[in-house]
């Protein structure tokens, strides 16, 4: 019976990893935010597999620290939950802009935003921008 729970728990430890690791760079490209319900429930998924392996291998610290980023993602679906969406985002739109210096006609250094919905600013093609600042 031990020898079957080892490969298990390995198993379980490899696709917790790649489930963590997964919603880092979902957040980090910017296809799932990072107060979304997605988010959380990969990253608590991933603790819970990892926790299996480390409990498995007798690694009692990473036990308590995958514990710990279960409690945390817990914690922040029950604030999901209790909020309302409009409430618990992080900034005004979807994702932080970009902010990037162009210069227009005049010469003078603005800041503009840059992103998907950006539009020529001032007229200016080499100025694209949601708004110059």
């Amino acid at each position: 019976m031990q020898e079957m729970l080892v490969p298990g728990a390995s198993a379980a430890g490899w696709a917790g990893a790649l489930c963590t690791a997964a919603a880092y760079g979902l957040v980090s490209r910017r296809r799932v935010e990072p107060d979304s319900r997605l988010f959380q429930a990969m990253n608590i998924l991933g603790g819970a597999l990892l926790a299996v392996s480390a409990a498995a291998s007798g690694a009692w610290p990473s036990v308590t620290s995958n514990f710990v980023w279960i409690l945390i993602g817990f914690h922040a679906l029950v604030g999901m939950h209790r909020l309302p969406r409009a409430a618990r985002t992080w900034c005004a739109g979807r994702f932080p802009r970009r902010r990037a210096a162009a210069r227009g006609a005049t010469g003078a250094a603005a800041l503009v935003e840059t992103g998907a919905a950006a539009r020529v600013a001032d007229g200016h093609p080499n100025v694209v921008a949601d708004e110059v600042i």
